[in-house]
């Protein structure tokens, strides 16, 4: 195990039954599985999970869209930038630092028993750690059976179930709610997730526990496959299930507003640039970088540089452009070094609108293609040459000046960043002019308008770095505008919620060095808490009650408290004092009740614990 996951453990060691009833924990994932296919579909038995659940048919996965990335961020709270798996054959996975659900719950609860039954053998293979019980199956109906199997073992605590015929389904005749034999394989699992629902609740101890279920999907899909980033791939549905979870569908909100108009730089004429020459964009590897901005065409032949520092006769020339394509309708990403390259396809803008495109490349990541605020592309390959070129940067042409095609359109809002930016902060700002409150403000480092009526565009970062953009052949500037734009104002569920609100379930906190990225969705840690006690200047919160190996006391103020625990006799077991939060080891004391008196500034509280 790894050391510091190990020294984390010992903190945390928490107890996973709680007010008597033990807490469980049953996720069901069912493979390339369509929400609105989901919806069309009979399903009378994830209908009746939903009936008493938090859920979500707005929820997302990350791209690439593969299996791979989808259950290994599923089952361990984060994405692949610290996974490490970005498709199925699980090449440079990070495991041992972000370990499985299983290995979490054991640090909490040594003793607790953790199955797993996988129809698709990877998931037991590559990802799944401490499990009691692991198994491949070869069919929904082995899954069922062996999931049924484990159900009736009364130790166990959390099972996760794999099923797979919805995706060879979709592989095989299409990811549609068009499509009979895809509705039937959806239809046909819920009825496997029926019968697994009946064999938990005839459990003999079902109603001493308090069970969890969730039920989710590892992606979507589009025509035959998945594995890109379109949001048919991405969204995927998440159902919480239990009796401590509000009847809530929650639903991604989004904001939407328009640019204000602006002039904008004309390059409709033949020969018409711009030119950037500065040593501060010889972006090379090992650096991150975004560049995006504002634009429009009139429509275009060939496949004209939009903006780029390269020669653009080949794409493996050194160094990057963004370009409209030869298809006349989308624009690309290349970068190359010499050697080798990386394409990437961007979405429509030969459409008559405005449109906002960018790029932001992590280059100990992935590289991004954003467009209107939202994902378009990706790609997790790195170069391993040069990508300098040498050449200056040119707006509506390639580096060389002199490229045989010639953008036709406006381009407005030209950013570039020594930081590679965000989805969220990408589509924040597209439609606002930058100001000092953009979080990654001194990461700026070149900012052209496109307002001033001269030869040249000046820069709006450091006024003493300025780096002017040069126009060839006149300023042919027009107020063009506004452009729309929509930003999440609520965001829904994700797929790397689950493993902490199972976590949550279980009544673990969450520590901030696993660094997970999801948040428990519909519970609270304090659903644990025994008692809320309220002192003069704040309230105390103390969890799990009963607990056997340890006792966490929590104010929501930094604030110096006393403690002192009574034994039934009135004779002082333990004292101490504490700021904020306090873990008390309470594993070598006897059985029995006990008194903890809190006080702070001669206001005292007393609760009473029991230990098992």
């Amino acid at each position: 195990m790894n050391a510091r996951i190990l020294l984390l453990g010992l903190l945390v060691f928490l107890s996973v039954s709680t007010f008597g009833q033990q807490r469980k924990v049953l996720i069901i994932g069912i493979d390339g599985t369509r929400q609105d296919a989901l919806q069309a579909a009979s399903t009378p038995s994830i209908d009746a999970l939903i009936s008493n659940a938090t859920y979500t048919y707005d929820g997302l996965t990350q791209f690439p869209t593969y299996s791979g990335p989808g259950w290994t961020s599923m089952l361990t709270g984060v994405w692949s930038d610290k996974h490490g798996v970005t498709d199925n054959s699980f090449i440079g996975e990070n495991l041992n630092e972000y370990p499985h659900l299983f290995e979490l719950v054991k640090l909490a609860q040594p003793d607790a028993y953790c199955a797993s039954v996988c129809q698709w053998g990877p998931i037991n293979n590559e990802v799944v750690v401490q499990a009691d019980f692991q198994v491949n199956t070869s069919s929904m109906q082995q899954t069922e059976d062996e999931g049924v199997d484990q159900l009736s073992i009364e130790e166990l605590d959390v099972l996760f179930m794999h099923f797979d015929d919805v995706d060879i389904a979709g592989h095989s005749y299409g990811y549609s709610i068009d499509v009979p034999e895809y509705m039937s394989a959806i239809e046909s699992a819920d009825s496997h997730v029926g019968n697994v629902i009946a064999a938990l609740q005839a459990r003999p101890t079902y109603a001493d526990e308090e069970w969890l279920v969730v039920v989710s999907t590892d992606h979507g899909g589009i025509g035959f496959g998945h594995g890109g980033s379109s949001y048919e791939e991405r969204n995927i549905f998440i159902v919480f299930s239990g009796p401590n979870f509000p009847n809530e569908e929650l639903e991604t909100e989004w904001e939407t507003w328009e640019s204000s108009p602006s002039l904008a730089l004309n390059l409709n004429q033949t020969g018409v640039y711009g030119v950037l020459d500065h040593d501060v964009y010889e972006f090379d590897q090992g650096e991150d970088f975004t560049i995006e901005l504002r634009l429009k065409t009139n429509g275009w032949t060939g496949d004209p540089s939009i903006i780029s520092d390269k020669d653009w006769l080949s794409g493996y020339n050194p160094g990057f452009i963004l370009s409209c394509q030869a298809d006349e309708t989308t624009w690309k990403y290349n970068l190359g070094d010499g050697a080798n390259r990386i394409d990437l396809d961007g979405g429509v803008i030969n459409d008559g609108e405005w449109h906002h495109i960018a790029v932001s490349m992590d280059a100990d990541g992935q590289t991004f293609l954003f467009q209107d605020g939202e994902v378009v592309a990706s790609a997790t390959e790195m170069l391993s040459g040069s990508i300098i070129s040498g050449l200056p940067i040119g707006v509506g042409e390639d580096g060389t000046l002199d490229y045989d095609f010639d953008f036709d359109g406006w381009i407005d809002e030209l950013r570039i960043w020594n930081v590679a930016l965000s989805e969220i902060t990408l589509g924040s700002w597209a439609c606002d002019e930058l100001d000092v409150f953009h979080e990654n403000y001194d990461d700026l480092i070149g900012y052209w308008k496109m307002e001033e009526i001269a030869d040249v565009v000046i820069d709006g970062t450091d006024p003493n770095n300025q780096v002017d953009l040069a126009l060839i052949n006149g300023p042919y500037i027009s107020e063009e505008g506004p452009m729309t734009c929509q930003a999440v104002l609520t965001e829904a569920p994700v797929m790397v919620d689950i493993v902490p609100t199972a976590l949550t379930h279980l009544c673990i906190p969450i520590e901030k060095a696993w660094d997970i990225d999801g948040e428990p969705v519909g519970i609270s840690i304090e659903d644990c808490s025994s008692s809320v006690l309220e002192g003069e200047l704040s309230s105390f919160v103390l969890y799990p009650n009963p607990t056997s190996t340890l006792l966490t006391i929590r104010a929501d103020d930094q604030i110096i408290t006393n403690w002192r625990v009574f034994s039934t006799l009135g004779k002082v077991v333990a004292s101490g004092s504490f700021s904020n939060s306090t873990v008390l080891d309470v594993s070598s004391w006897e059985s029995g009740v006990y008194e903890i008196q809190l006080t702070h500034n001669s206001e005292s509280t007393v609760v009473r614990i029991s230990i098992l």
